[in-house]
């Protein structure tokens, strides 16, 4: 699902049926499967915070993420990171998708975890929709000001013409608004809280970083 919808297999090194990497063998990774009549239908991994890896790449938290972004958090935070979260896009938004987050927090939650970091993606590689998007979520109050966030040196950069954008609708009054995707509006909807700009990923299309705060 995530090899062939975000276009893995079109990329020189991901001609494979599984994406590996590091991250797999560790201790401190849990990954989620949901099997649905035989059938897995959805995936997702979590990363534990690993003091080692920490220690190694000069990092403050040892997780993935910060290869892209450098994550200032409080000072009693404990961060896991939830990567590859991928399900069938007829379940998108679903209940199924839901109770995804629910298990991981569960699970979180056992590891000793506060809050669960992500890189939640938008679904288009146009800058405009993706900081309208996000701008429209933060006057609703899904901002969460304790966490800084600096996107680190060499990020991909957004096309000349986008081919991905958005879809919107026009007001009464002539405002035109930009739909939230279905990734960020669950999470959203778990209690998620934006905590930095949208980046251009490695496979063409803008994410927002959001923390999930395991205490609710």
């Amino acid at each position: 699902m995530l090899i062939h919808e975000k276009g893995y297999g079109d990329h020189a090194g991901f001609n494979v049926p599984r994406f590996i990497d590091s991250w797999d063998g560790m201790a401190t990774s849990v990954n989620l499967f949901v099997p649905v009549d035989g059938r897995v239908v959805g995936a997702v991994r979590l990363l534990i915070s690993n003091p080692e890896i920490a220690g190694i790449n000069g990092a403050r938290h040892g997780l993935d993420i910060e290869k892209k972004v450098r994550i200032s958090a409080p000072a009693h935070a404990v961060l896991g990171e939830v990567m590859r979260f991928c399900i069938d896009p007829d379940l998108r938004g679903s209940a199924l998708y839901l109770s995804m987050l629910r298990k991981l927090r569960r699970i979180a939650r056992a590891a000793g975890l506060t809050h669960i970091v992500a890189f939640a993606d938008l679904q288009t590689d146009d800058a405009a929709s993706a900081a309208a998007v996000c701008a429209a979520e933060v006057a609703k109050g899904h901002v969460n000001k304790a966490f800084r966030v600096e996107v680190l040196p060499g990020a991909p950069q957004p096309p000349a013409e986008p081919t991905r954008s958005l879809p919107s609708c026009s007001g009464d009054d002539g405002t035109v608004t930009v739909r939230t995707g279905a990734t960020l509006r669950t999470f959203l909807r778990s209690g998620a809280k934006i905590i930095g700009d949208p980046r251009l990923d490695e496979l063409g299309t803008f994410a927002v970083p959001i923390a999930l705060p395991l205490t609710r």
